[in-house]
């Protein structure tokens, strides 16, 4: 199967806080085409905070009040195909 890069913004409200986190990141998935990819995307977000980065889940998701996030999800990008 193709692979995909897909970029994300991520949007963190904050309880205390007036100006929300911006976190901009992508992952590398497997799928048909760009659409699958956006959907495996919006997926593992809808399952968890797995798109978040790892000092951050650490240090500040489970620390502080948070009231909302976000995600947008950005053009998926083909990276390679099978045989290349």
């Amino acid at each position: 199967m193709p692979l995909f890069k897909v970029p994300y913004h991520i949007t963190v409200s904050f309880d205390r806080e007036i100006h929300p986190l911006h976190l901009h990141g992508d992952t590398t998935v497997e799928a048909r085409d760009s659409d699958d990819a956006t959907a495996y995307v919006d997926k593992i977000w809808e399952e968890g905070d797995s798109l978040f980065p790892d000092d951050f889940v650490s240090n500040i998701l489970y620390e502080a009040p948070i009231t909302a996030t976000d995600l947008d999800i950005g053009t998926p990008e083909l990276v390679e195909t099978h045989g290349n």
